[in-house]
Parts: C-alpha cells; structure tokens; sequence
C-alpha cells in the first residue's frame, strides 16, 4: 500500500456529536438535511454521507447531478435533495435515480412538467422561492404564471418550498432575514389558496437555525455546522442555544526531508524568504496543487510537534518548506498539521481563512478531492510508516526569524 504524501482525517465521533447537537437544536418533528455539496465541503462526499445516515440525518443535500450519481453508485438509497441545475437531458435520471430536484424557475417548472407528460412519469419536487437574495428562486409575482403551469403537468407533484437567506450568518441584519420568511410565507399561502400544498417548507441553514427557531419549520438545511464550524463569529457569539460544535476535519502530511541552511540563505523561488540565523528547515511534500494556498508563502503555520512553524519561502506546487530551527529532533516521516489540532496546539479553519482574507468555507472545500479522506474516531490513526532519509535538526541557538519578502502581517 502506497503512504499518501497528504490526507484528510475526518472524525466521525466529532461529526456524530454535531448531528446530535442540532438534532436537540431543532427538535424531534424538524426533518434535518445534511448539504453534502463541494466534495461535502471539503470532507469527502462519500465517506461524509455515509456517516451522516448512520448518524441518523433525515435527507441529503447536493449541488450537482454528479454528486447524486456517485452518492446513488456508492449504494445510498436515502432522499436526496439537487440543489443544482439539471439540464433536460438529463430529467430521465430524476427518475431512474429517484432524486428530488429544487425547482428554481418558472421556466424549469414548465420543462419538468413537459416532460413527466411525454414520459408518462410522476416527480416529486420543491419549489425555491425568491424572497429577497435575487440569486436563484420564483418571486411572488411570478405565482400566478407559475399557478397556471402546474396545473397542466399534474404529473410533477410540489412537494416542498423553500428560501435562501443571504444574511442569516450577520446578526445585526436579523430584520433582513425576518422580512425573508415573511415573505416565504406569503408565497406559501398564495399556492395554498391556488391549491397548491407543499408539505415540507425549509428556510433555515445553520446560520439560521442556531439563531431563530421559528425559521426551523418542517425541514433544515445545516451545513458548516454538522461539520463544526460556526457560520460566523458573531453567530457564535450571539446564539443562546447550548451547542458544542466540535471540527471534524484535519488535514495532514509527513516531513519529506530535514536540512541544515545557514545564516543568509534564500529559501525557494523567488528567494522569497532569507535565513538570518543558522536554521533548521523541514520541507513538506505538498503545495498549492494540493488546496494549500500559494497566498501561505512566508505567512501561514502549520504544527510539527504539536509546535507551530512558520511557512518560509513561497508554497510551490508540491512543496513546501517550514522553519522548525525551534523545534527539537524533527526528522523525516514526522507527522505534520496543516488544519486541525495536534497535542495542546491548534491551525483553526477560521485562522488560516484569517490568513487568507477569506473565510473558512473557502479553505476547508480548496482541499484537493483527489487527496485520501481517511475515517477515525476522535482522532485515532494507525502507526506512522517509517521513513527514510536525512537526519534530525536540533534547535539552532536563539536568533531573529529569517526574513520574508511579500510577507504580510500575521493574524
């Protein structure tokens, strides 16, 4: 078996405990759905759904017909909710797959409808409403258009309706999202009044559901937080709801090779970064190819015994190099954290998003799909694999870090 240069763990103890905490959330009559999309946000789509059914969520969510396929090819026969688009050609596998789509126009009504006809087939769907995000969705003017148009395909059965808040996840715009599902409301009753009722209503996504429990409804869509994360720091801050979140998602490598650089020396392209004492550098085998951003270079962390080491020089496409000149006996094969916790130390999601200038979303799901998503509980793995190669560095007497050009201040 071929050790991987980078993986992902991903703790299902800690992805059950999250369940668990917002199943209590939304109480037992809330169906809850766990989104799935973006390689399950970085966590391994199939991996990811299995432990979600075992942990007992109601429905899954995915963003693309690809994602369906391959969640129904890995054996899955739970509900599924297709978030995405689904070009027509493609409507006979609504059927064969038995997949649920969220219908966003009138016009994609009109298509499914047309094609239930022709197909002499029967389709349940949910309806996305537009009540003020302006992205995808039908609008309360449209209802009547949209009113006629179901009533000639009673072969596509509205089984659901649902809204997308855009400012759930930023607390002092709680009127935003008020107005949002009042307006959801109103398009509701309008298709009641027509006949039209959908059974399952869902609003809320994590944002949401850990602050107002009136936008639970018949259904959640949770995402960041099944996978412990919270939306933002001021939904953290604001929730009065006991919920423990508990990341389920650390990402991992090994030191390739350990070297000695004297004081002066450039380090990678560009010689970004410039030794000014004798140092210690441990290089990674991984780089931006991998999802480790190129904007890291001579500003991220990462821990090696369960120390913090400095980025030094730019991140290239398979390699990376780190100054562990404070941090004794590193060697080769030493296991490395490039996200999550290793002994008292810890590289947050949220830190290195901070980095970044970016959000937490965004580095958990730049993880390469292609890097092994490895399954433990609470952060058991198997013994490291030995290694072969140069020797260890013992810490460099006190000194200045080296430095950095294209550097930015840390966080």
């Amino acid at each position: 078996m071929i050790t991987p240069n980078t993986w992902v763990e991903i703790d299902g103890e800690a992805l059950r405990s999250n369940v668990q905490q917002c199943r209590r959330l939304i109480g037992p009559h809330c169906r809850l759905l766990a989104m799935v999309k973006g390689n399950a946000y970085g966590h391994g789509l199939r991996e990811t759904a299995r432990l979600f059914l075992d942990a007992g969520v109601d429905v899954l969510g995915v963003g693309a017909l690809e994602e369906a396929l391959a969640l129904r090819t890995a054996g899955l026969s739970c509900p599924i909710l297709l978030t995405g688009p689904i070009p027509p050609e493609h409507f006979p596998l609504l059927v064969a797959q038995q997949l649920t789509p969220l219908l966003v126009s009138v016009e994609q009504v009109r298509d499914l409808g047309a094609f239930t006809d022709q197909a002499a087939a029967t389709i349940e769907a949910h309806l996305k409403c537009d009540t003020g995000m302006h992205r995808q969705g039908i609008m309360l003017t449209e209802l009547p258009q949209l009113i006629d148009v179901l009533g000639k395909y009673p072969g596509l059965r509205i089984t659901g309706a649902a809204t997308h808040f855009a400012c759930a996840d930023e607390v002092e715009h709680a009127d935003w999202t008020q107005q949002q599902l009042a307006r959801l409301h109103e398009i509701i009753a309008t298709l009641a009044a027509a006949g039209i009722h959908p059974a399952i209503r869902h609003a809320a996504n994590s944002a949401a559901a850990l602050l107002w429990p009136e936008t639970h409804l018949e259904m959640v869509r949770l995402g960041i937080a099944l996978y412990g994360l919270w939306p933002s720091p001021a939904v953290a801050r604001a929730t009065t709801a006991p919920v423990i979140l508990r990341p389920v998602l650390t990402w991992k490598t090994r030191v390739a090779a350990v070297k000695r650089v004297p004081c002066g020396c450039g380090v990678g392209y560009g010689v970004s970064y410039t030794t000014t004492r004798d140092s210690c550098v441990a290089v990674l085998p991984l780089g931006y190819y991998d999802g480790y951003s190129r904007a890291l270079s001579n500003l991220g962390r990462v821990l090696v015994h369960g120390q913090r080491a400095p980025v030094c020089g730019r991140v290239s496409m398979n390699l990376m190099t780190v100054d562990v000149t404070d941090i004794p006996g590193v060697q080769p094969g030493d296991e490395v954290v490039l996200l999550g916790r290793q002994g008292a130390g810890e590289i947050a999601a949220d830190q290195m998003a901070a980095w970044l200038d970016s959000l937490h979303y965004e580095v958990i799901t730049r993880i390469n799909p292609l890097i092994p998503r490895v399954v433990v509980d609470s952060r058991v793995i198997p013994p490291s694999p030995s290694w072969a190669g140069a020797g260890t560095c013992s810490p460099a007497s006190e000194g200045p870090a080296g430095s950095r050009r294209e550097s930015r201040p840390r966080t």
